[in-house]
């Protein structure tokens, strides 16, 4: 033990018996040349299976260069029994149970088994700076396209759910897909009937949405989809 921590020892305040079991694991994971107040044991645990959690969210670019005005993403951890982990730096959770501390050690070959099976439904790794989803921490990746996107959503996210997955969708995301129930259109004629107001719209879980703003929103961030060349290759 060196002078310094000796003297810090020395001068440091009772610690009351009801956090003796505390302090005594605080001061483990700091220093193991001095003797806690509590007998502290440790036990490996190396059989645990690491389950995936991934969650799905959008978030608004705030660089003028982005060349989308938003980023979707997926950010990927690990719970072991329960206990998340997000870094690939850490070889082992320490978990305290009373006077024991639990090591819970990583499994990097399942962790990796998780990530081949994320790139087999479409994902890539996002490779350099990158707006992280608010709160969540972890592993980031994208689908290359919107229409990739579309098709996870369709069916690669039930299939990951089936393999014992939890999947986390953010509000906001933009490719939370609902079914739509049916269409509805309605006509109001004008005095005379001179002139007429259609809306035609669709009803999505009880709730009506007018297709015209929904499409001028479109257009408003896919200009390229009024582009002659653009509407030719779609023919």
């Amino acid at each position: 033990m060196s002078d310094k921590l000796a003297c810090h020892l020395l001068v440091a305040p009772d610690i009351p018996a009801q956090h003796a079991l505390e302090f005594s694991h605080r001061m483990r994971a700091i220093v193991d040349t001095v003797a806690a107040p509590v007998t502290l044991t440790e036990r490996v645990v190396d059989d645990i299976t690491p389950l995936a959690h991934l969650t799905l969210g959008s978030v608004v670019q705030t660089s003028w260069r982005a060349p989308r005005p938003f980023e979707h993403r997926a950010v990927l951890g690990f719970s072991y029994a329960g206990h998340s982990v997000a870094d690939k730096k850490s070889s082992e959770i320490r978990v305290l149970s009373g006077s024991e501390t639990q090591r819970i050690q990583r499994q990097p070959a399942a962790e990796k088994a998780l990530r081949q099976a994320l790139l087999k439904v479409g994902f890539k790794r996002v490779i350099g700076q990158s707006a992280p989803l608010p709160g969540v921490t972890g592993e980031l990746f994208e689908q290359v396209s919107d229409a990739g996107w579309i098709n996870f959503v369709q069916s690669g996210l039930e299939r990951l759910r089936g393999l014992g997955w939890q999947i986390v969708i953010n509000q906001g995301f933009h490719f939370e897909l609902h079914e739509v129930g049916q269409w509805y259109a309605d006509i109001e004629e004008g005095p005379g009937h001179a002139w007429f107001d259609l809306e035609l719209g669709i009803e999505v879980n009880g709730q009506r949405y007018s297709l015209l703003p929904i499409l001028l929103n479109v257009l408003r961030r896919n200009p390229e989809l009024l582009d002659p060349q653009s509407m030719a290759l779609r023919k």
